[in-house]
């Protein structure tokens, strides 16, 4: 008797096989942990990768590696601190919402 393991379906990848949330990386919590520390709330994934980039590391260097506006919206799908929020124009624009622990 083996029990199955569900994973929450994403997506899908192009040539049709489900997608499944895996754990973040390290470097994507140091990410996620920087939009926390800035109070973000309401930004889009642009706005954040440039937040990310000008925050310099702990020991006060200027950060090497920064997220993609495409790759952080993958990184941002697969915490629960962030909800998205569609806009109403063409463009598609989707801002983020903090929804995690009260700062």
């Amino acid at each position: 008797m083996s029990e199955e393991k569900t994973h929450t379906v994403i997506g899908r990848r192009k040539n049709g096989t489900r997608c499944k949330i895996k754990d973040l990386t390290r470097q994507e919590k140091i990410w996620v942990e920087v939009l926390r520390e800035k109070k973000m709330t309401g930004f889009t994934a642009r706005e954040a990768c440039n937040v990310i980039k000008n925050t310099p590391c702990k020991k006060g260097k200027p950060r090497r590696q920064y997220p993609e506006p495409i790759k952080l919206c993958y990184v941002l799908k697969k915490t629960d601190d962030f909800i998205q929020q569609h806009g109403e124009s063409t463009k598609a624009i989707t801002t983020w919402l903090y929804v995690g622990r009260d700062y």
